[in-house]
């Protein structure tokens, strides 16, 4: 299915179910006065009927998909008896009586779903991260009522969801939302910002009811305060940024108003006559808790605004069947059965919400009280409050043409009317609307002030305003009928330029990309609805994961069983089954692809994620020693969040420490080990004892075995992971040596004033590397970085440093000898605070491993307190092995070094990388034009290094049949390590960022890579060729491909 089929498969299900459901409840409940506005009116009570019922019912016995049943059901049998009663629906009728009541939020919806046609493809528009919690709460109450959710699979999103109380969450549109991710059959994802779209219809279309029923506005009053309702930026920016919450209750303020007002007016002449309009406005009064709690600070005066009103005109002008005291009581009665109806949402708010809304938190912003141009939508509204707004003089002019014509409404009565009361009488309601909207916002502003709670309620105001003041412009042009005319429509249209064009400005901001959930994100959503229900998966808790990327991925895996340290944006857990093996591995792309070593297969990959399906047969242990332990984490200390994700140090197993494994039937064991210096270890099986050599590195011991495994070590070192496959064919011992990794172990102390860093390395592969030590503040707000230290590590050995921060010195040395940096940068005296340190380990241009290294606290330019991370032995890949490579990168040479026999080098192996390969790559997928690349190049010195002092270039080319250049990329060969520098038997990466022409044509492309002298331009040969080719491309029109 095309995304655009798609899209509007979403949005036809919402409006068919809002609809169906009230068609009949529309038709035989409306209060006689709105019986000409029941076709604009049927979505809508659909809409409530849907909160109301689904919110009831599902927090109580029901799920979702019995709650929708039983709510069809119901709808059925009152569409027939309706259809018996009244006859088929008509609503080309009221089309073609009135077809402009749908333009406004026919615009509504299409600016609302804008970006997404942009995109082309489902995701999360703006960079709200409450879809952390709307997108599983949703899911869960599909497949379970509210009390049941626990029996959900394990997964940190279930435990958020749980008690929706504790987080401030009200269900109204998660209820709608999972609703219509069953009648359309879409997923959390795909449908949430057409939802979101949908619901900002509905408020315009309410809007334009509202004035029509219930302020007397006409139909070009209605349609201009719609149309103005729906070019309201600041609405438009709330729905971008998925205030799910604050946009379902938008629609149910006016369409309150509207039912609320005729159904008292009703109760007063027909009593119990006329119980149908009432329970149907209870039901649309008690749902705007449902969908949002703090929408009744809005609600609550506008509705009084609008009883008064009425009071008074009763009580200025009596009526044959109303009077003030019927009036009175009506409106006690609609309050007892609203009450009534929202109960459960009254006990909720005492068991929690009331404190989440008590507290005044900074949020997300903004910093500062929104102005009555943002409110309104004459200005684009935007947190930071910067960025193109439409100029200063049309921002004027259009306010003042804003509050003209609203006081006009005030003062003109309409013309065309005969009925003086009925002039009064609109006057009335107006004045009081807009000074129970001035006291609501008078309320926001000073009696709790709060910038955030004050943008989210002040946002609600906007249709007020727009409607007075379409009011205002539709009176100015019956009063005076050219002149009148011509100013009300240069008002309309000044106003309309200004709103359109903040609108505009609105979408161009978010039309250029989604905030946090790109395509490489967005993609994985159908991949992981292809695993099975139940699966167990393990989730990275990658720091380019962690947040609410984190919350999506396991949104997406919806129905699976979620393990790993994972932290996300509002929640976090700490799980791993012991002695079990997660199906799958989820691993952000930028991670070490170890479940390759561990025989699992990649299934899928995009520039952000990768997707790995264990072994089924395989049993793996995590050498982590607290992979298997649950722990806390503060999510607001970004050193805490390292700490925690690194799941301790891998476990020590020493000769007083030995490590045993149960094997309970014949199987192969891999026991990957690391450590720092060569040693002998004995293997014991059953009765039988090998004596194995192991040299310092990262050492792979195969076994076969039917009994316990034991393994003692002369000397400490580490395990790093162990798999045991079953077999049914004898395996022998072998030991197997990695030189593509290094082990390595820091250890960090306080030594009066100053910090000492020590590293130790075991690199059998003489890989050349960088380490990089880096101190800074421990928060998320601003965080200063007070010293950066680059320096070479040795080849092997130890690598030692030493920090003064009071006097920002710092000392580095190798294996005992002085050694120089290449960059430091530490601050003199650094601010009082808390800081943390890491060490980053480069292999080329490629961080290779890092890790937290302390934390502590400056004082009066002091270390006051100080905290070692303990380390044993890690271990990190210096370069890519031949074989698996993940799905993204190619070996370019078949295993045969290329020699520079000039400059003493080898050219060991090249991999090509894909820096954003299109979501589902696969090793075959064509490049696309205009593609980023890099290439990663493993030399080795092969011999003595004397007399070695050039500087040779080297340049990488991408060429076709006709020797036409479509990339190239010139440098130093070795990059931050110029050959002079090489040490013999040294391995340098050096990483060649390649990037391909826009204009590159489809076709099969040479590359070339040439080694020449740059002060005299003569190559020098590498495998006997000033031009090796080593390798081919293949270029499409697009490289982009279908998850």
């Amino acid at each position: 299915m095309s995304f655009i089929a798609e899209l509007s498969l979403i949005l036809i299900a919402a409006a068919v179910l809002c609809c169906y459901v009230g068609w009949g409840a529309a038709r035989l409940a409306l209060p006689p006065s709105l019986a000409s506005f029941r076709a604009p009116l049927t979505p809508l009570i659909g809409y409530v009927v849907l909160l109301w019922s689904g919110f009831m019912l599902a927090s109580l016995v029901l799920n979702l998909r019995w709650t929708v049943a039983v709510i069809l059901i119901g709808a059925t049998v009152l569409n027939i008896l309706t259809w018996r009663a009244e006859g088929p629906p008509q609503p080309l009728a009221w089309l073609r009586a009135q077809p402009e009541a749908l333009i406004p939020p026919l615009l509504a919806l299409l600016t609302g779903i804008l970006p997404l046609l942009e995109y082309g493809y489902p995701t999360i528009i703006g960079r709200g991260w409450d879809t952390e919690a709307y997108l599983p709460m949703a899911q869960h109450l599909i497949d379970y009522s509210l009390p049941r959710i626990p029996e959900a699979p394990q997964s940190l999103l279930r435990d958020l969801v749980t008690h929706p109380p504790r987080i401030g969450l009200t269900l109204g549109f998660s209820i709608f939302h999972g609703m219509t991710m069953i009648f359309s059959g879409a997923s959390a994802l795909a449908s949430f910002a057409p939802v979101i779209a949908f619901m900002r219809a509905l408020a315009v279309l309410a809007m334009y009811v509202w004035l029509r029923a219930t302020m007397d506005a006409g139909r070009v009053g209605s349609f201009l305060g719609a149309t103005l309702t729906a070019l309201t930026s600041l609405m438009l920016w709330i729905g971008y940024f998925n205030f799910g919450m604050q946009m379902s209750a938008w629609c149910l303020l006016a369409l309150a108003l509207t039912t609320g007002l005729a159904a008292v007016d009703d109760l007063a002449q027909r009593r119990l006559a006329a119980w149908r309009g009432a329970l149907l406005a209870a039901i649309a009064l008690a749902a705007i808790p449902i969908a949002y709690y703090p929408a009744l600070v809005i609600a609550v005066p506008l509705i009084s605004a609008a009883g008064a009103a009425r009071l008074f005109e009763t009580w200025r002008h009596p009526q044959p069947y109303t009077t003030p005291i019927s009036l009175a009581l009506a409106a006690l009665a609609l309050a007892g059965l609203t009450l009534a109806a929202s109960a459960l949402a009254v006990q909720d708010y005492f068991e929690g919400f009331s404190f989440r809304y008590s507290l005044i938190e900074p949020k997300i912003g903004p910093d500062r009280f929104i102005g009555v141009d943002e409110i309104l939508g004459l200005t684009a509204f935007r947190l930071s409050n910067d960025g193109d707004q439409p100029p200063s003089l049309l921002i004027g002019v259009a306010l003042l043409a804003t509050v003209l014509p609203g006081c006009a409404a005030l003062v003109l009565p309409h013309r065309w009317r005969n009925d003086a009361d009925a002039g009064e009488r609109t006057r009335l309601r107006w004045t009081l609307t807009i000074a129970a909207v001035a006291a609501a916002l008078i309320w926001l502003r000073f009696g709790r002030p709060y910038e955030y709670g004050f943008m989210k309620g002040a946002a609600y105001t906007s249709f007020v305003i727009w409607g007075l003041t379409a009011s205002g412009v539709e009176r100015i042009a019956q009063w005076t009928k050219r002149t009148g005319m011509l100013l009300a429509s240069s008002a309309a249209l000044l106003i309309l330029a200004c709103t359109g064009w903040s609108q505009s400005l609105t979408v161009a901001d978010h039309i250029r990309g989604p905030a946090i959930f790109t395509r490489d994100i967005a993609a994985f959503d159908r991949v992981a609805a292809q695993l099975p229900h139940g699966a167990t998966v393990l989730l990275s808790g990658d720091e380019t994961l962690t947040g609410p990327i984190n919350g999506m991925l396991a949104t997406m895996l919806y129905g699976k069983e979620l393990w790993g340290r994972v932290p996300a944006a509002y929640a976090a857990q700490s799980f791993w089954s012991p002695g079990e093996t997660p199906n799958y591995v989820v691993l952000a792309a930028r991670e070490d692809p170890w479940p390759l070593d561990v025989g699992a297969k990649e299934r899928w990959r995009s520039s952000a994620i990768a997707l790995y399906e264990m072994p089924p047969d395989a049993t793996f242990v995590l050498g982590r020693s607290e992979s298997y332990v649950i722990a806390a984490v503060d999510p607001k200390s970004p050193a805490s969040l390292a700490i925690w994700r690194r799941a301790g140090h891998n476990r020590v197993i020493a000769p007083n420490e030995p490590f045993t494994l149960e094997m309970p039937h014949a199987a192969t064991l891999r026991l990957t080990l690391a450590a720092l210096e060569a040693q002998t270890v004995m293997l014991r099986q059953g009765h039988t004892t090998t004596t194995l050599s192991l040299e310092a590195g990262v050492t792979t011991i195969k076994t076969g075995s039917s009994s316990t495994v034991q393994v003692i070590p002369t000397a400490p070192l580490a395990l790093v992971h162990a798999v045991v496959s079953p077999t049914d064919t004898p395996t022998p011992v072998s030991t197997s040596l990695d030189i593509t990794r290094v082990a390595w172990s820091a250890t960090s102390e306080q030594q009066g004033d100053q910090i000492v860093l020590s590293t130790s390395l075991a690199n059998p592969g003489n890989h050349a590397l960088r380490y990089e030590v880096i101190i800074i503040g421990d928060t998320f707000d601003a965080p200063v970085r007070i010293a950066r230290l680059l320096a070479a590590a040795p080849l092997e050995g130890e690598w030692r440093l030493a920090l003064d921060l009071a006097r920002g010195a710092s000392e580095a040395r190798m294996n005992g000898a002085p050694a120089p940096m290449l960059a430091a940068d530490v601050a003199v005296n650094p601010p009082d605070g808390r800081y943390f340190g890491v060490l980053a380990i480069y292999s080329g241009g490629a961080v290779v491993a890092q890790a937290p290294l302390f934390t502590m606290t400056m004082s009066e330019g002091a270390v006051a307190t100080f905290e070692p991370v303990f380390f044993s032995v890690e271990t990190a890949r210096a370069r890519s092995d031949a074989s698996p490579l993940p799905a993204h990168q190619r070996a370019l040479l078949a295993g045969t070094p290329l020699m520079c026999d000039e400059l003493r080098l080898a050219l060991e192996q090249i991999v090509l990388e894909r820096q954003s390969p299109p979501p589902g790559v696969t090793p075959v997928t064509p490049l696309s034009p205009g593609e980023r690349l890099n290439v990663q190049v493993f030399w080795r010195a092969t011999g003595d290094r004397e007399n070695q002092d050039r500087s040779p270039m080297v340049s990488f080319q991408v060429l076709d049949d006709e020797n036409r250049k479509w990339a190239q990329w010139d440098g130093v060969l070795g990059d931050w390590l110029p050959v002079p520098a090489w040490k013999p038997g040294a391995a340098v990466r050096q990483d060649i960022p390649l990037t391909l022409d826009a204009a590159t044509p489809p076709g099969d492309y040479r590359l070339l890579l040439i080694v020449y002298d740059p002060s005299t331009g003569r190559p020098i040969l590498v495998a006997g060729q000033e031009a090796a080719v080593v390798g081919k491309v293949r270029v499409a029109a697009s490289g982009g491909i279908d998850p």
